[in-house]
């Protein structure tokens, strides 16, 4: 005999259509979102609280409370500053994972560029400079690649100590022979920027990819990281 139907399916099919959608970021990244939201909404309580208090109280309490309205306002801003930090992690967590779906889909050409870039750098540096970066490139929705001015800013640091003086405004690049830093001027730094990038697309046979390598604006950009 076939089963009898569980009279619960109904319900059951209607809670899973109005079930959330699974989230896309880790458990941890998603505490941190409910947890600073929460946060957030129960210091504006506090505040939204103690100005409803001070309208109804009396002139003496008034003054007593109004002395606590500014402590209350600091908290409030803080836990939105913490919000909105929480925020751009994942807005930045997000745009790699699409830029690395984007990557994923471009064309077949594209595979070689990358695999020349992990084999001049290394799998532990490209991995590494990734994972605080971002990718080499960032594609449109046409998977048209850009260079990513993070990405090669480091990369062109790999076996390089390189600093940079805010005060005197000036590079110092590390000599292993001498053990002493050299001051480098900002357009020798920003030749051999040019050098390293034209050099790569070069040997890889795009030299078109390096064209941003020869404006100003963009190695300056760059050389800001």
């Amino acid at each position: 005999m076939p089963a009898e139907p569980d009279p619960f399916d109904d319900f059951k099919e209607q809670q899973k259509s109005a079930a959330p959608p699974p989230s896309p970021l880790p458990p941890e990244m998603q505490e941190a979102l409910t947890t600073t939201q929460v946060n957030v909404e129960m210091a504006q309580a506090r505040v939204d609280q103690q100005i409803a208090l001070i309208k109804n109280a009396t002139l003496k309490k008034k003054i007593e409370l109004e002395a606590k309205l500014p402590g209350l306002q600091i908290k409030l801003k803080k836990a939105v500053m913490t919000h909105e930090q929480v925020n751009d992690r994942i807005t930045d967590f997000l745009r790699r994972g699409e830029e690395t779906t984007l990557r994923k889909m471009a064309g077949p050409d594209q595979d070689p560029i990358y695999n020349a870039i992990v084999n001049t750098l290394g799998v532990d540096v490209v991995v590494e400079i990734e994972g605080k970066y971002g990718p080499p490139f960032q594609y449109n929705a046409k998977c048209v690649p850009t260079m990513s001015q993070l990405f090669w800013a480091m990369a062109f640091t790999v076996g390089k100590e390189i600093l940079y003086s805010t005060p005197y405004q000036d590079f110092y690049e590390y000599d292993p022979v001498d053990g002493l830093y050299h001051p480098r001027a900002k357009h020798d730094v920003r030749h051999q920027i040019t050098v390293f990038i034209i050099s790569f697309f070069r040997t890889a046979d795009r030299p078109e990819l390096s064209k941003p390598a020869g404006e100003i604006k963009w190695l300056d950009e760059c050389m800001a990281h």
